[in-house]
């Protein structure tokens, strides 16, 4: 019975003392607090030194230290700023927002960038690395498409239609492609090829609009326009497993009569995770920095005037590239393009679009092309330009009322003539996987990457989540 005594005396003194410690904390605090508001910084610097003795390893220490090293900042003592952040660091400081903003560094931040930045960058690696150990399943590094899935407005010719089998057979398309070392390199490969098959007209037009029938009348002496040779290249990409449309390119202020225009090629890259231009008739494309151009993003520069920042190349010795672009750029002004891009087999195929791509750069013309009806416009980028080839990983937890180290895998895509998901797990081997699955995730750091194939056997863009399984009580 007495020693029981002693443990509810001992108890009560140990309230008792709490209660005396936080009633002297705050006590210290409102006379912090006041000196702040006076802006006397150096009489506060003595009364933070109470609190941190008072904080002792409690919970308030790292806030304290950190309040100390913002005195020290106004104070213009930037080495004792700096150690107290270090300081704040190792006591367990880890909120980065609140320091990435504290206007109390603004000094320090001007005058020391590099070192401010690299003791913000470690604040940062701290307040990720608590963000981890707080959350069960928590997500470590994210590369993962997220926008929009829905390609079911855009329509490319069945990859195994009768016709395109026949294409690629009879003109050994494959073949073409085989000293290509990059995806650009075989492109380039096949627009070479598709560009020296017949010779050029202004204004001839083959009856057929499809490659077969261009090119057997081509290989019978006929001529044909930039038209024939953005079929041709379009449905030869296409026939290798590379999405690809025609787009329509028409100088400024030719809406009332007939247009001096031009027909080129835009296809999906996986390598430059874009939409680039290829020029048919020349054998050609534009390029930034040695990065190839989309045709938006070639009238972007020519209105902004830095057309001097593009570059017309090609592959054909006999051209003039340098001393043509002047010439074949001023065509980026009106870009038609179209979601219809099936040559072979219209039927049941959906209806046909075509719009005049627009923004703030150009103001529309009432007429187009010599006709009073000007198109439909859009200024609405990710419908005129798709990112296609992309997938998505959605996990949802199996258990929605717990969380548990089971999750579901539901995966979606942007590739035409989708085949099959390819999924790694942990970086193990590739596996073809359905588009919905359970992982169940390991004590610790996990990883799921998955990516698209098509029909031609092209890869998509690798989509990749890690997180970490802190549920605790897994081995």
């Amino acid at each position: 019975m007495m020693k029981m005594k002693w443990i509810i005396l001992i108890v009560i003194s140990v309230t008792a003392y709490a209660q005396q410690q936080d009633s002297a904390y705050q006590a210290i605090q409102s006379r912090v607090w006041e000196k702040l508001s006076r802006k006397e910084y150096a009489g506060a610097l003595p009364l933070y030194e109470q609190l941190l003795l008072l904080a002792g390893s409690g919970p308030e220490r790292p806030s304290v230290e950190y309040n100390i090293a913002c005195l020290y900042s106004l104070l213009n003592d930037p080495d004792k700023a700096f150690s107290k952040i270090d300081e704040a660091l190792q006591s367990g400081f880890t909120d980065y927002d609140v320091m990435k903003n504290d206007r109390d560094f603004f000094v320090l931040k001007a005058r020391f960038p590099e070192r401010f930045s690299a003791a913000l960058g470690k604040v940062k690696s701290a307040f990720e690395q608590a963000r981890l150990n707080r959350s069960p399943i928590a997500i470590v590094t994210f590369d993962n498409y997220v926008g929009n899935t829905d390609i079911g407005s855009y329509a490319w010719d069945d990859y195994h239609h009768p016709k395109m089998d026949s294409l690629r057979r009879k003109y050994k398309l494959e073949e073409i492609l085989l000293p290509g070392k990059t995806e650009f390199d075989r492109m380039k490969l096949l627009l070479h090829w598709t560009s020296h098959r017949f010779e050029h007209h202004s204004s001839n037009l083959c009856k057929g609009r499809d490659a077969l029938a261009i090119l057997d009348q081509g290989e019978k002496g006929a001529q044909f326009c930039c038209t024939e040779y953005a079929n041709v290249l379009a449905n030869c990409l296409v026939a290798v497993g590379y999405p690809a449309r025609t787009i329509s390119l028409t100088w400024l202020g030719e809406g009332f009569r007939s247009p001096d225009a031009h027909m080129c090629v835009e296809t999906w890259s996986n390598q430059f995770q874009k939409w680039i231009l290829l020029d048919g008739q020349n054998d050609a494309w534009w390029e930034r920095s040695g990065v190839p151009l989309s045709a938006q993003e070639c009238r972007h520069l020519l209105v902004a005037g830095r057309d001097s920042e593009m570059t017309f190349v090609g592959q054909d010795k006999d051209v003039d590239y340098a001393g043509g672009k002047t010439y074949w750029g001023s065509h980026f002004y009106h870009l038609g393009i179209g979601n219809y891009y099936a040559y072979f087999d219209p039927v049941n195929q959906v209806k046909p679009g075509y719009c005049e791509f627009v923004d703030d750069e150009i103001t529309p013309e009432l007429y187009s092309r010599g006709m009073p009806d000007s198109p439909m416009l859009s200024d609405d980028y990710g419908l005129t330009y798709p990112r296609l080839n992309q997938t998505t990983i959605r996990l949802k937890h199996v258990n929605t009322h717990a969380p548990s180290d089971s999750l579901c895998v539901i995966l979606t895509h942007t590739m035409p003539w989708f085949q099959k998901f390819l999924v790694r797990i942990n970086g193990s081997d590739w596996k073809e996987l359905a588009n919905d699955f359970v992982w169940v995730l390991e004590k610790g750091e996990n990883s799921i990457e998955a990516k698209a194939v098509n029909m031609a056997g092209i890869e998509g863009k690798t989509s990749r989540i890690v997180l970490r399984d802190n549920i605790s009580g897994k081995q």
